[in-house]
């Protein structure tokens, strides 16, 4: 199995004009303002949520030095921290991702328990899973490199979940003949898979690291990207289809991406240059405020200049993206290198992204983070 350290360096990593026929209505992305979140755990960058409480949008990180969830509002101010710390069995895992609902249940996933919680930290429900005892157990329940979310689901009353085969390496095409997500019924301690597919690149030719996977609810769809294609698979919680669309490549896009070859599996500078000079499509954010979504793209880079030096993944630049409700292009605004976009958060007054710009405090165990926020406004 793919391990979490290994996953998490390459998150670490990861972290001509646009024509739109579609639609009279262009949304331009403005950057409005920057926030900086003072005192901060120092650890808290592992997983996070976005979620309403009480009618107030929140943004959750977990704290995975205290093993605690810090809630903060727009201003960075701490509004709770839930605290999992003494519940036994789960104060010895490693937490991967979680869904806050709500204070009476906070789904958690770690990387051999799902359990619920709420904000006093009183544990409602656990199971174990990805034991893998026998020969059947051939599925692990989580995404590699940690870069997927789970979602709960009131209408199936039950939890979407990341997946991966265990007994076949990411080299082979069977890798990818098997869903990346699939829902938890936590009634009846069951895998349940769901029609969500890689595209068919991935069947075709081995891309390495570029395989990873990004997920998000906006209302009734579950929405899943990849890192190398504009390929999207969107399944409908009520319907309980799928449907795939491909959205417009970034006007930044400007190299094809490549495959890579399979004697270099497993060789983690092989695949560092792989996903240096590949373009790359992350993190997707929905904006409810708005209707639409945001995109992150990633630059491909030459590995070697013309003047004779290299470049490593931080010469890559990022792009942000927008895209209305049907995910057609609406706009495009270059960051350049100094965002951590997979930190990106919604607020009703825009989207949060967080710079490279962090301080330590006296205090060796807190930071300050300063995020710059954007948000899209119409033009005729």
């Amino acid at each position: 199995m793919k391990e979490c350290l290994y996953g998490l360096c390459i998150l670490a990593l990861i972290l001509s004009s646009c024509k739109n026929d579609v639609t009279s209505i262009r949304s331009k992305i403005l950057k409005i303002d920057s926030v900086t979140f003072d005192d901060v755990p120092y650890n808290t960058l592992s997983c996070y949520d976005n979620p309403v409480l009480n009618g107030e949008r929140s943004i959750a990180i977990n704290n995975s030095k205290n093993k605690s969830i810090v809630l903060f509002n727009n201003t960075g101010a701490n509004l709770v921290t839930i605290s999992y710390a003494n519940i036994k069995g789960l104060s010895e895992s490693y937490l991967r991702c979680f869904d806050l609902v709500n204070y009476d249940s906070i789904f958690l996933q770690f990387n051999d328990q799902i359990a619920i919680i709420d904000s006093s930290g009183n544990l409602k429900y656990a199971f174990s899973i990805n034991q893998l005892n026998t020969p059947d157990d051939t599925i692990v329940i989580g995404n590699i490199g940690g870069v997927g979310k789970i979602n709960w689901s009131e209408y199936l009353r039950k939890l979407f979940v990341g997946q991966y085969p265990y007994t076949i390496s990411n080299d082979n095409p069977d890798y990818y003949k098997i869903p990346v997500i699939a829902t938890w019924d936590i009634q009846n301690n069951r895998l349940d898979e769901i029609p969500v597919y890689y595209p068919d690149m991935y069947l075709k030719d081995y891309y390495g690291d570029a395989s990873y996977c990004f997920n998000e609810q906006a209302n009734d769809d579950i929405i899943t990207g990849f890192l190398g294609s504009t390929d999207l698979e969107i399944y409908n919680i009520k319907t309980q289809k799928t449907a795939h669309i491909t959205h417009q490549k970034s006007r930044y896009d400007t190299l094809a991406i490549s495959s890579l070859n399979q004697n270099y599996k497993g060789q983690m500078d092989k695949i560092f240059e792989h996903l240096t000079i590949s373009p790359l499509y992350t993190n997707i954010v929905y904006d409810p405020y708005n209707d639409g979504f945001y995109r992150f793209f990633v630059t491909g880079v030459k590995l070697k200049n013309e003047d004779g030096t290299y470049n490593g993944y931080f010469d890559k630049d990022y792009v942000l993206m927008l895209f209305d409700k049907d995910f057609n292009l609406q706009d495009e605004v270059f960051l350049g290198k100094s965002y951590l976009t997979y930190y990106s958060f919604i607020m009703p007054d825009g989207l949060y992204i967080m710079t490279n710009k962090h301080t330590k405090s006296k205090n060796e165990n807190r930071s300050s983070f300063t995020f710059n926020i954007f948000k899209p406004v119409s033009t005729k």
